[in-house]
């Protein structure tokens, strides 16, 4: 019997003047693609394909509060420039990704993450497994919220170690590794979870205020759409494959500057 394991992929594309970020785990499915002048995002549009609750898909469209803002390879800048609790988390964070890549010139980008769970309790010890373009970037085993191993990230917590490594790591690459892999340890848990068995956003005992849709005039009308829950144990082949008819250059369909904020 396989151990269940949650997976997440993440690929960024750019070209002159445009990039474009998707995600895609169990619960969620979405995409981001942005024009720039090469000093600043003049348009943006966020894409929610496949989301957990109703009212997600207008989350995704709010990425365009980042019309303007300049661009900067740190892909944890955006919640400098926006309040990320009034976003979509997982089209915010794959904004400030597209972001970054389109500051740094990155053609492709691609981020597999792999966390399985022996025992289905969030807490239990867990191995997270981050691929960079295919090769191992980053390994952590975690219990409780605390990295356990390896060095140098050993005792750090997951709600302090991007502001850690934002101090301590020099290379972007490893920088951005460490923001990748410390919201996929986090949204891990939803394995734990099985979302069907709600009727809103406001069942289960959430934290609210954490995004968007979480906000407490809001959570109890975001309904949930019942089957949209993936399971990607046993293979993440799958994953992004939808990219071949969205966006079979990579890029797809930008949004135009006149659909800008």
């Amino acid at each position: 019997m396989s151990i269940p394991t949650y997976r997440r992929r993440i690929r960024i594309t750019t070209a002159p003047g445009k990039a474009r970020a998707d995600i895609e785990d169990d619960a969620h499915r979405y995409g981001v693609a942005l024009v720039h002048d090469g000093g600043k995002v003049v348009a943006i549009r966020g894409e929610g394909l496949r989301t957990p609750w109703t009212l997600c898909i207008d989350a995704a469209l709010l990425v365009d509060r980042l019309v303007g803002m300049p661009l900067t390879s740190d892909p944890a800048a955006i919640y400098k420039y926006t309040d990320g609790r009034f976003q979509c988390t997982h089209a915010f964070d794959i904004a400030g990704l597209a972001v970054a890549h389109a500051c740094r010139g990155t053609p492709r980008r691609q981020y597999d993450i792999d966390v399985p769970y022996p025992v289905l309790e969030p807490n239990a010890r867990k191995t997270l497994t981050l691929l960079r373009d295919g090769r191992l970037a980053l390994q952590w085993t975690v219990e409780a919220g605390i990295i356990i191993s390896p060095a140098p990230y050993a005792g750090q917590s997951l709600a302090d170690v991007v502001r850690w490594a934002k101090i301590n790591l020099t290379d972007p690459d490893d920088y951005e590794a460490v923001v990748v892999a410390r919201r996929a340890t986090h949204i891990s848990g939803v394995k734990t979870q099985d979302l069907d068995t709600r009727v809103s956003a406001a069942d289960g005992g959430q934290s609210m205020g954490r995004c968007w849709v979480f906000q407490p005039e809001r959570a109890a009308v975001a309904w949930r759409i019942r089957g949209n829950t993936r399971d990607f144990t046993n293979s993440a082949e799958s994953m992004l494959s939808d990219l071949q008819t969205i966006a079979p250059d990579g890029l797809g369909p930008m949004p135009s500057e006149e659909s800008k904020g």
